[in-house]
C-alpha cells in the first residue's frame, strides 16, 4: 500500500527496510513516501509478487521484523510464514506481524514459530504476531 509501517519502523531506529508490492501505483506511493520522509537510502523497494520476493530474500541476512499485509482476498499467510520459518528468514528474537481478515484464523504454531498475540481491530481487520518458541529443555 503506502509503506507506512515500514517507514514508521525506519523512523524508530530500524537500519533498513524492504518494501514489496506488485502493483505499480503502490510502488509509486511507497517511493514518494520514502522521498518525503528522507528514508530512500535505507529502503529497498521490490515490485514483485511476495512469493518471488521471499525466494530472493531467503538468501540474505535474516530479518528482525517481517510485516505481511496481503490483499485480503488473496491471503496466503500460512504459506508465507511457513516459507519464512523453513528458510530461517527471521532472527531468533524477531517477529512476524500478519494483518488479515478477521474471519481468518491463523494456526497457533507454524514450525518453530508460535502465536504470541492476536489482536482484533474490527470485523474486518485482525493482527497475528509470531515469534520463535522457546526450546523445551529436557528434564532428566
Amino acid at each position: 500500500g503506502s509503506g507506512g509501517l515500514g517507514i514508521e519502523s525506519l523512523s524508530r531506529g530500524c537500519d533498513e527496510a524492504v518494501f514489496v508490492d506488485q502493483h505499480h501505483k503502490a510502488i509509486q506511493t511507497i517511493q514518494d513516501n520514502l522521498r518525503t520522509t528522507h528514508y530512500t537510502d535505507q529502503a529497498r523497494v521490490m515490485k514483485k509478487d511476495v512469493t518471488i520476493a521471499l525466494t530472493e530474500l531467503a538468501s540474505e541476512k535474516p530479518f528482525k521484523l517481517i510485516y505481511l499485509d496481503p490483499p485480503y482476498a488473496k491471503e496466503r499467510l500460512t504459506e508465507h510464514v511457513t516459507y519464512i520459518e523453513q528458510h530461517d528468514m527471521l532472527t531468533d528474537n524477531g517477529v512476524i506481524v500478519c494483518e488479515h481478515d478477521s474471519a481468518v484464523v491463523l494456526p497457533d504454531r507454524i514450525g518453530r514459530l508460535e502465536v504470541v498475540r492476536r489482536l482484533r481491530y474490527s470485523a474486518v481487520i485482525s493482527i497475528t504476531l509470531y515469534e520463535f518458541m522457546e526450546a523445551e529443555e529436557d528434564h532428566v
